[in-house]
């Protein structure tokens, strides 16, 4: 048998409402892939009984709320050849990204308004290393996350977690309240562990793992908010923002993610094999603090863009040389071109009154695929 254990690491403060983000569930959801038969069915593996069983977890959530049916629609998976083809990584990007936007302007009738429902930008290298450093060395001992993290020569920097202005040589601002923290203000670095026996597979982690681990940080264990935070100012009585920020990438997503997976004898030697899986966030700055990022689920920027339309649709357009435009901001539009060389501005732009536009000359990293 194989022993398999979740650790979820993010920065958490005390708060009582999440303003924006789903609310926890008054009582776990068991995934079942077919609950027209009697008991759990659990196929984890091929894409119609994942959907089926998301999908279950999602009218039993509505039940739980009182909100309409299907409200929280059914779950977007792709082909099973496409599905089998990716990494792990990628399928828990794509299936926490589906459940983070199924929930966009959702209102649970809980005094804070509807869900923002905003996706994670990308699954970024450097943290995925140190989830795995975490999930290949955890004990009672292990350094904390906010260690590791601050440690890292691309995201970190001396006293990130210290302040609500992160020093200039830190590439993370803060991220997610936690409930379950005594600290009222201070904050803290929580490392939440559950543990699932399963059987071995050669070694290897069980089949549809990714499938599990989600499913069970959103429906079956406490504080799904880890994974499910918006960017709703949490504490508005400091004028202190926690969540993210909604202010990096392109516009209508927001942070990072990494994911660490380990199987092998457990790091302090208590227990048989086992598997841990490590899920890590970050909300960053911009890349014009130092800050140098590795997203492996985003694709390059393009060299060059001309945008001329009329109006220019509300994004961030981004480019490794150079951005021109000849179009027109709207009233309300909200529009930003970033390029490393140069923003042209031809002699018909315009910005209507009531529309924002900024334009920097910063290096452009990806955009969000």
């Amino acid at each position: 048998m194989q022993r398999t254990i979740y650790i979820f690491s993010f920065l958490f403060i005390f708060l009582i409402a999440y303003a924006q983000s789903p609310p926890e569930l008054t009582a776990a959801i068991d995934y079942d892939s077919n609950p027209t038969v009697a008991g759990d069915q659990f196929d984890r593996v091929s894409v119609a009984g994942i959907s089926a069983g998301y999908d279950n977890g999602r009218r039993n959530e509505e039940l739980q709320f009182n909100i309409p049916t299907n409200s929280l629609g059914s779950i977007n998976m792709p082909s099973q050849i496409d599905w089998d083809a990716w990494s792990p990584a990628e399928k828990i990007f794509h299936l926490i990204n589906e459940e983070r936007t199924a929930r966009a302007g959702v209102d649970y009738m809980d005094g804070v308004g509807p869900v923002k429902g905003l996706p994670i930008t990308g699954v970024e290298q450097n943290l995925s290393d140190i989830a795995f450093t975490y999930a290949q060395s955890f004990t009672i001992n292990s350094p904390s996350f906010s260690d590791l993290l601050d440690s890292d020569p691309e995201l970190g920097g001396n006293d990130c977690v210290l302040g609500t202005n992160p020093p200039m040589n830190c590439c993370h601002d803060l991220l997610a309240p936690n409930k379950m923290s005594t600290s009222a203000n201070g904050f803290v670095n929580s490392i939440k562990g559950f543990k699932i026996t399963d059987n071995t597979v050669n070694g290897m982690p069980f089949a549809g793992i990714e499938v599990r681990v989600v499913y069970n940080f959103i429906y079956r264990f406490p504080n799904r908010l880890g994974v499910l935070i918006q960017d709703e100012d949490l504490n508005s009585s400091t004028g202190s923002i926690y969540g993210y920020g909604d202010d990096y990438g392109d516009m209508g997503d927001e942070g990072f993610m990494g994911v660490g997976i380990y199987s092998g004898p457990s790091p302090n030697g208590s227990m048989a094999d086992s598997t841990y899986v490590v899920l890590t966030f970050m909300d960053p700055v911009p890349e014009s603090e130092d800050c140098n990022y590795n997203c492996i689920t985003c694709t390059p920027c393009p060299n060059t863009i001309v945008e001329n339309s009329n109006p220019i649709m509300s994004d961030v357009y981004q480019a490794n040389v150079w951005v021109q435009s000849a179009g027109t901001v709207p009233t309300g539009g909200n529009v930003t071109m970033k390029a490393d060389n140069f923003v042209q501005l031809n002699q018909s732009f315009e910005v209507t009154q009531g529309g924002t536009f900024h334009a920097y000359i910063d290096d452009c990293y990806f955009t969000l695929d």
